[in-house]
């Protein structure tokens, strides 16, 4: 259990709420709000005034007192829209870092929506197709509920096909396409159901699920797979509807994980702590999963397609052995840059990717990844499943005859609708949030590093953090 006090310096009013924290579950100890009208006269003057900066240093300093006498282990301060619009923001949580040893977390407009959505259905549970709206002294968020209303019809659908194959009203081979939409294998013994886990990114929730679900519908457990993905080797088919509605609860399903689609995009295992990370290639990869989910046009390629996404110095994501490989790096003017790779793949024909576009500024991903997929759908082998992948028509044509087909087609889509902007880039950033990392600098590896297995182990087992004191 952990103790915890969150801060919210609202426009209008200041919240305290000081809570325990047990594997998920929030009990509230205790709350208040004061209105402290940050932002009065904001509008004119772009200016936080001292006397607004006075009433909110007083609530906190009473605040404090309160998160003192109930033992609270950690705190975390966050501000809104007057703190993001003001011109004197940093000199306001200066101060108040400076008066109570706490930095103010200064959250964007994003954030701040899944900030809400995260405490209302801790509040209310799980909902179903929901519209938040939060309206605050300055600015109104709305959280829509896209992608768990698409998941549940789509479970919804499959459990209709599962039943008209039950009732002989669908063949196997009718069968076949559906199922394998799902993430459904029909083996020798048993149905294999392979679970989606984009770029590698569980939540304790979602591990707990997938607890339970080998338990009650499996042999107790699972195997993850090569592309970061989970499988589960002994579910009986008719279950299969139930353990994608117990996924769709924890926002996982079966999607892209099956067929001759666009596959789980996987990233370093690493991704977001590595202390040689350009850049945490997480949300690059989430973008290309909303883009790729669904998407009409690659929903029946030649064979299944792999992309993965290195955002380090040191490639642990193996990029050149992928149908498209994406290497972050940084080039002489320190600006961010990809490198792409094409025609990549293990498998009886293993082949190393070639280098198809040396340096791709970061906009263009999607872009630059639909138009290579658009050469591989109309020029990729369908007669020959041994020949059908996209490192096989690369090797056909040459890198630089694939080069030059991809960059025609590129040119009419280049600035199109799919390119990335920076709005977009941090609105799915603000779905990345860090974990409270002790602020302890203590380091008690030091006592134990002498012992050889131990530092055997230490330097064996684990990897280095971004975060100093962390392993």
């Amino acid at each position: 259990m952990v103790r915890a006090a969150s801060i919210d310096l609202g426009s209008n009013s200041t919240r305290m709420l000081i809570a325990d924290i047990t594997n998920g579950k929030i009990t509230t100890i205790y709350k208040e709000h004061q209105v402290t009208r940050m932002a009065d006269k904001l509008s004119e003057s772009k200016i936080i005034s001292k006397e607004a900066t006075k009433r909110v240093l007083k609530v906190l300093a009473g605040y404090f007192k309160t998160i003192n006498k109930n033992n609270v282990e950690n705190i975390q301060i966050v501000g809104t829209a007057a703190l993001r619009d003001a011109k004197n923001s940093q000199e306001i949580t200066q101060l108040i870092e400076k008066k109570f040893g706490f930095e103010v977390d200064v959250v964007s407009g994003e954030e701040e929506g899944v900030l809400t959505s995260v405490g209302v259905l801790n509040s209310l549970g799980s909902l179903e197709n929901f519209l938040i709206v939060d309206i605050g002294g300055r600015s109104t968020e709305f959280i829509y509920d896209y992608d768990r209303k698409i998941v549940n019809q789509r479970v919804d659908q499959y459990e209709d096909q599962l039943n008209r194959y039950f009732n002989k009203e669908l063949t196997d081979e009718e069968f076949r396409p559906l199922r394998l939409q799902n993430g459904l294998y029909i083996q020798r013994h048993a149905p294999m159901l392979r679970v989606a886990i984009p770029y590698g990114l569980l939540s304790s929730n979602q591990l707990r699920k997938l607890s339970v679900i080998a338990n009650t519908y499996d042999r107790g457990y699972g195997h993850f797979s090569t592309r970061q993905n989970i499988q589960f080797n002994w579910p009986k088919l008719e279950d299969t509807p139930k353990i994608l509605r117990e996924l769709a609860d924890v926002e996982m399903h079966a999607i892209q994980t099956s067929g001759n689609c666009i596959r789980n995009i996987t990233t370093d295992q690493f991704a977001g702590v590595t202390p040689d990370e350009i850049v945490d290639p997480r949300h690059i990869a989430e973008i290309i999963r909303q883009w790729s989910t669904f998407h009409p046009e690659f929903a029946l390629l030649p064979r299944k397609f792999k992309i993965a996404i290195t955002g380090s110095k040191k490639d642990r994501a193996i990029v050149q052995a992928h149908d498209i490989g994406l290497e972050f790096f940084t080039d002489i003017n320190q600006q961010m840059a990809i490198k792409v790779w094409v025609g990549g793949g293990l498998g009886r024909t293993p082949i190393l990717g070639s280098v198809i576009k040396e340096k791709l500024s970061w906009e263009h991903i999607l872009t630059y990844c639909e138009a290579i997929l658009r050469v591989y759908n109309l020029y990729g082998r369908r007669d020959n499943i041994y020949k059908a992948r996209i490192k096989i028509l690369v090797k056909a044509l040459g890198i630089d005859k694939f080069r030059d087909l991809v960059e025609k087609e590129w040119e009419f889509i280049k600035n199109g609708p799919n390119t990335i902007d920076n709005s977009e880039l941090n609105r799915v950033k603000a779905f990345f949030t860090e974990p409270n990392y002790i602020k302890d600098t203590k380091n008690d590896l030091e006592s134990h590093i002498q012992d050889k297995s131990f530092s055997q182990w230490l330097s064996r087992c684990t990897q280095s953090h971004k975060k100093k004191h962390y392993r």
